[in-house]
């Protein structure tokens, strides 16, 4: 678990579960999927069921019997199972699986995009997004390309960096824009200013 997560919700980080569990192994890897036949009859049921791949494995086992795969970067991490699980529901449906249907003090579940939202676009869900920075080393590579070549500090944009995300606001400078008065069309409203100002913020 992230640490900018940890504000939220407990968890420990990569490097501590490694060092606590006696090794970077997973005792089970849970691949979700689709329904081979898909919907039946054009109703939808929420149900899950461990079946056989359908795809491929982007999993392969070692000479030691351990599956490699791409666990988030860390190549000493090894699969010590890995199955795949039909499913057609929300996320909570996984909780029976995994909290009384294996014996596995560690899961890792693969295309969790599978499964819908519980609660989508709710606060839960924007703090976990919101959450999300990037590493210190990185955010100085950042900093040393805008100063370089976007002429952009945090002190001159007024988006100090806090290493207690919870603490940090979003403020959003309006300039000073030149609007034409032989075309009202082409006039650039407040919003639509506000909205190009956070669209340059995602593509610049």
């Amino acid at each position: 678990l992230s640490l900018s997560l940890s504000p939220l919700y407990r968890g420990v980080s990569a490097w501590r579960w490694g060092s606590e569990s006696g090794g970077p192994f997973i005792e089970q890897v849970f691949v979700l999927q689709n329904y081979a036949e898909g919907w039946t009859d054009g109703k939808w049921d929420e149900k899950v069921d461990e079946r056989p791949c359908i795809e491929r494995l982007m999993y392969s086992k070692d000479k030691q019997g351990y599956y490699r795969g791409w666990f988030w970067g860390y190549e000493e991490t090894r699969g010590l199972n890995v199955s795949c699980l039909s499913v057609q529901g929300h996320a909570s449906i996984l909780a029976p699986v995994l909290q009384g249907n294996t014996t596995a003090r560690s899961v890792m579940v693969d295309r969790a995009e599978t499964v819908l939202h519980d609660h989508y676009a709710g606060k839960d869900y924007w703090d976990t997004r919101r959450s999300m920075i990037f590493a210190r080393h990185l955010r100085v590579v950042g900093d040393d390309f805008r100063a370089k070549y976007l002429d952009s500090t945090d002190e001159r944009d007024q988006t100090v960096y806090s290493e207690d995300w919870t603490q940090m606001r979003v403020s959003l400078g309006l300039d000073r824009i030149q609007v034409t008065r032989t075309n009202t069309e082409l006039t650039p409203t407040r919003n639509s200013h506000v909205h190009a100002r956070i669209r340059s913020l995602f593509f610049i």
